[in-house]
């Protein structure tokens, strides 16, 4: 009876030990397909500042 409850409680500790990752998983790969959809300025924090300056220098040149 004890071997079965161990056994059992391995089996189940299992279980929700890889239910975990796969939702560990999913979250991930909705978090990095919501990221790709967006502007790359928006999460490339170099491309983000490339953006700024462009914008400044464009901001500028307007009132030039």
């Amino acid at each position: 009876m004890v071997f079965c409850d161990i056994i059992s409680d391995m089996f189940d500790k299992f279980i929700y030990t890889m239910l975990d990752k796969i939702i560990e998983w999913c979250e991930r790969y909705k978090q990095y397909r919501i990221k790709r959809s967006l502007p790359k300025e928006t999460w490339d924090l170099k491309t983000k500042q490339e953006g700024l300056k462009k914008w400044v220098k464009q901001r500028e040149n307007s009132y030039k």
